[in-house]
């Protein structure tokens, strides 16, 4: 009788010990798996959309606020309406180079520089007013208020 408790004993051990393996495998797998996920994410994160200078040019940015700016060979013009609430670029340009725009308004500027850095825009209005966007999808930018535009060529 005490060899059969003492086998039944030891297989129940080895079968224990099993499953904890067994466990200890499948936990592995899983924090693998979410290095693996992690890893993915960070390079996504990290893998920004390059800023082209001929991607600026004849094109028309509109942001959630119906305001609308386009960029070409002639220079460029901005078509929007004062926000009081959340800010834009084009609120804060409205507020110091035409406070007369309350409502619907028109702004042209026939001298423009477009320069890149990595995802960054940076424009030069008149030769002294700078805006800046940064690429963050293939046709999404964002101001430097964290106002995003979408780009819509001209027809």
């Amino acid at each position: 009788m005490k060899k059969l408790v003492y086998i039944v004993f030891t297989c129940l051990m080895l079968v224990a010990c099993s499953e904890e393996k067994n466990e200890t495998k499948e936990l592995n797998v899983i924090e693998e798996s979410k290095k693996n996920e992690t890893k993915e994410l960070n390079d996504i994160e990290e893998s920004k959309y390059v800023a082209e200078i001929n991607y600026f040019k004849d094109i028309v940015l509109r942001n959630d606020a119906d305001q609308f700016m386009s960029f070409n060979e002639d220079g460029a013009w901005i078509h929007a309406a004062y926000h009081e609430g959340r800010k834009t670029d084009i609120d804060i340009l409205f507020e110091n180079e035409a406070p007369e725009i309350k409502q619907l308004g028109t702004v042209n500027y026939k001298d423009i520089t477009i320069e890149v850095d990595e995802s960054m825009y940076y424009i030069l209005l008149d030769n002294k007013i700078t805006l800046e966007f940064e690429r963050i999808g293939e046709r999404i930018f964002k101001d430097s208020q964290g106002v995003r535009y979408y780009a819509q060529n001209k027809q």
